[in-house]
């Protein structure tokens, strides 16, 4: 007779710190979980022509049991089991009669910690009711879809394929998960944050998979192929408002928002210039403040439509200000040094500044440069000056210089770094080895500073100038569905994230210099 499958999980030990605060008693915290003393597990761990209906599992350490009923079972199903404690030691017992010539396993998942610092513990214990335990093993790289970390803090499950019976799980060690003690066959596998503890992977849960199941063909089979864990998309909502002056508010969404998006305030439908997308799940939007207490804001696109209302509170400083916590930008091209700034106010392209009270002061003689003209978007404004300035300069914007929603802005300075062309790097990407559609990220310092989209019939060829001399690394979305961005899967339809390959491999980009780089497709990505 074929053996079956079915373990008692006591094979690994994974050790999480619970630790609270408490009074200095003098001795070290106790981090390390209760641990079994394998050595005299009676019957044996991988115990053949197991007869009883008793474990006993001894513990280095005393211990206390956490829900018994829910976090100690028996896999696959079959026996209802039934849990007590003696001094150090663990007692599983069961009732039913067991089938002959099966591997069975008891997994202790979150079930025994320590009684004072609460450590947790999961242990896997295996035997079976014939004359041999089945011993093949399946291993599988788990990996975040986007960021190609390992995954950790997750669970790893196989099931069978038609009845969806768990067959077997684990967590990975260093972003690798062994299933032990499997039959020749074919199961599904799953990665899932288990956040409600049923060993089942949930709509609301992040996700990875393997659509079409996996033969274990031989021991210690590991898959090539990660199985790429993705957060699902979520039903697009507004989250939050924040008003952050008398006309300028801030929107938050749970999740992207698809172009073309309107907003309606009070029953008028703000104009294009009126609001801004600063984020795919940000927008800003300017409203005048109407005579009443209360804001109705409706939300419509392709994804979303949603409303929120909300009682507007007295601003007692609505004065226009300049953000002081960050770092101006600027860019340089042939004819102009732009730096750019945000305020917390709508900032009009045609009544928001007065450039002859903007100015930059060298710090070396305290000549003067005039701002030459601006641009606005939204709440940022970005300030021209003549092309060639190198050195340190004081950007000052006189009291007045800048004016939203009849406030203006205060007195401004700002210490800044000017460089010329030369200082400047920049890199030829050839991307034309890429079929289809594709989105592409550079990256410096793990920081995102340019992205491009490409159709696909486009050719591939990105250029980008006016590069700081540092190390860039990139990431390129296989854009299956042409929609601009990354897509994550669909677990109940089977439809995995879209590909992103990721080059970690620095480029380096120094002064004067022009870097011709080539990224072709990786290789075994699903």
């Amino acid at each position: 007779m074929v053996c079956k499958y079915i373990v008692i999980a006591l094979v690994g030990l994974i050790v999480s710190s619970c630790a609270q605060i408490g009074t200095i008693n003098g001795g070290e915290k106790d981090i390390a979980a209760p641990k079994p003393i394998i050595e005299k597990t009676f019957p044996q761990n991988e115990t053949v022509n197991f007869k009883s209906n008793t474990v006993t599992i001894p513990f280095d350490e005393y211990f206390k049991l956490v829900n018994p009923l829910k976090n100690i079972q028996i896999i696959p199903p079959h026996a209802s089991l039934t849990s007590s404690v003696k001094r150090k030691t663990l007692q599983i017992t069961w009732d039913d009669t067991l089938e002959s010539n099966t591997t069975y396993a008891i997994y202790l998942t979150n079930a025994v910690k320590d009684l004072t610092e609460g450590n947790d513990t999961i242990i896997q214990y295996v035997f079976s009711t014939g004359s041999f335990l089945d011993t093949l093993s399946f291993s599988v790289g788990v990996a975040d879809a986007w960021t190609g970390e390992p995954i950790l803090d997750c669970v790893v499950a196989m099931y069978h394929p038609e009845t969806n019976k768990l067959i077997s799980f684990t967590e990975p060690k260093n972003g690798i998960a062994t299933l032990n003690y499997l039959r020749p066959g074919s199961y599904r596998v799953v990665a899932f944050v288990d956040e409600n503890g049923d060993l089942k992977p949930q709509p609301f849960e992040n996700v990875g998979f393997i659509e079409q199941g996996v033969v274990v063909l031989d021991s210690s089979f590991v898959d090539s192929i990660p199985l790429r864990v993705y957060t699902p998309e979520l039903l697009p909502k507004i989250t939050a408002i924040h008003q952050l002056s008398p006309c300028v508010f801030e929107v938050d969404f749970n999740t992207f928002i698809e172009s073309p998006i309107s907003f309606t305030v009070n029953g008028v439908q703000l104009k294009e210039i009126e609001y801004e997308l600063t984020t795919p799940t940000k927008g800003h939007f300017k409203l005048i403040r109407p005579n009443t207490s209360k804001l109705e804001l409706i939300v419509t696109s392709n994804n979303i439509h949603d409303t929120i209302v909300q009682r507007l509170k007295p601003i007692i400083d609505s004065s226009l200000t300049i953000e002081q916590n960050i770092s101006v930008r600027y860019l340089v091209d042939d004819n102009k040094t732009s730096l750019t700034l945000n305020t917390n106010g709508w900032m009009n392209e045609k009544n928001s500044i007065d450039t002859s009270q903007i100015y930059l002061k060298n710090s070396l003689d305290s000549s003067i440069v005039r701002c030459l003209g601006y641009s606005c978007q939204g709440t940022s404004v970005t300030l021209d000056f003549p092309t060639g300035l190198e050195g340190s300069y004081v950007l000052i914007c006189e009291k007045g210089a800048l004016f939203s929603c009849s406030k203006t802005a205060g007195r401004f300075e700002k210490k800044i770094t000017l460089y010329s062309l030369d200082a400047y790097g920049e890199i030829k990407l050839d991307l034309n080895n890429y079929e289809g559609a594709i989105c592409v990220e550079v990256l410096l310092r793990e920081e995102l500073v340019r992205t491009q989209t490409f159709a696909a019939n486009d050719e591939k060829l990105f250029f980008l100038k006016q590069l700081p001399p540092g190390e860039y690394s990139f990431k390129v979305v296989r854009d299956k569905n042409q929609n601009g961005r990354w897509d994550v899967g669909n677990y109940s339809e089977l439809i995995q994230p879209e590909p992103v390959d990721i080059y970690s491999k620095k480029t380096k980009v120094r002064a004067g210099w022009l870097v011709n780089l080539t990224l072709s497709p990786k290789e075994k990505v699903k």
